[in-house]
């Protein structure tokens, strides 16, 4: 048994499925099996059923993995403390789509020459809720989630279960989105004024759960495209964090609240517990604490 055929077993917990598991780890399926099979006859335990969908983990196989995922962390945790490198630039997050963090991103990549030297940088944007799993299973170092701050218990309770550690960075209500060309831009909103407008959402994420009537919404799931589709379709609109000031005038938009619709939500940043921070993590997590200060 070695280290690395514990990452294999964690990954064919993740898959389900041993076949699935050898492609992302590049192993032919057999040698995977057998692999599985010594752990087992060495560790004198079944870890795994086979079934016709695929494996799930046996009740002393979910202990033993739990174990090998500890291990695994505190391998990655010690690699971590000595990793930071003067000429290497290392960052691994998962955020949710949302201007603040990545204007947090870009001014951490202007830090100290930070863009010429080796890079490694891992951004990923998505849902709450893959954003802990991504975390969790390790391929990420930090997340960001957000979440109603009416269903926070929800979440604690998920982030407790998977034994991540969390950390809050600000609260805050929604508001509206619009460009200088929308017909709402000079007057107070409230909800009937948004039923002839059409709402621009990410699809894999909800945000505005207020039913309306006649509602025209567009779904879309890549965030390059929403200035382009508010500035060129004045009568379009957007549920958004706060964005900073020097984005709204680059781009001519404007920030409205929503006098009878207000949707407190709240960000945290999550990792792992016992994951060690590094250099590189801190500066981002300065970077981030920054911009929260501007645009509150």
């Amino acid at each position: 048994m070695n280290f690395l055929h514990l990452k294999y077993l964690i990954e064919v917990e993740k898959c389900e499925s041993i076949s699935k598991a050898a492609q992302h780890l590049y192993v032919n399926q057999p040698r995977l099996s057998k692999i599985i099979k010594e752990i087992e006859e060495e560790a004198n335990i079944k870890i795994f059923e086979r079934h016709n969908k695929g494996v799930v983990p046996t009740t002393k196989g979910k202990e033993f993995l739990m174990q090998a995922k500890k291990i695994v962390q505190e391998v990655d945790c010690l690699k971590n403390m000595y990793q930071d490198d003067p000429h290497k630039l290392n960052l691994d997050i998962c955020v949710p789509r949302s201007s603040y963090i990545s204007e947090a991103f870009i001014e951490y990549l202007k830090m100290d020459n930070n863009m010429k030297k080796e890079l490694n940088l891992n951004y990923r944007e998505t849902n709450s809720i893959d954003t802990i799993q991504n975390v969790y299973d390790g391929e990420n170092n930090l997340g960001i989630v957000r979440f109603p701050i009416r269903d926070q218990d929800y979440y604690f309770n998920i982030l407790t279960l998977k034994e991540l550690t969390y950390e809050k960075l600000f609260s805050f209500d929604y508001q509206i989105l619009i460009s200088n060309d929308n017909p709402l831009k000079d007057q107070e909103i409230s909800i009937k004024d948004l039923k002839k407008q059409i709402e621009l959402k990410h699809g894999d994420i909800h945000i505005q759960d207020g039913k309306q009537e006649h509602h025209k919404q567009m779904n879309i799931y890549e965030r390059g495209i929403q200035f382009e589709l508010l500035n060129e379709i004045p009568e379009t609109y957007m549920w958004v964090a706060p964005i900073p000031k020097k984005l709204l005038k680059h781009n001519h938009f404007i920030l409205k609240e929503c006098k009878d619709q207000k949707t407190p939500y709240v960000d945290y940043l999550i990792y792992r517990k016992g994951y060690v921070l590094s250099k590189e993590d801190q500066n981002f997590i300065k970077c981030l604490k920054k911009v929260i200060e501007q645009v509150k």
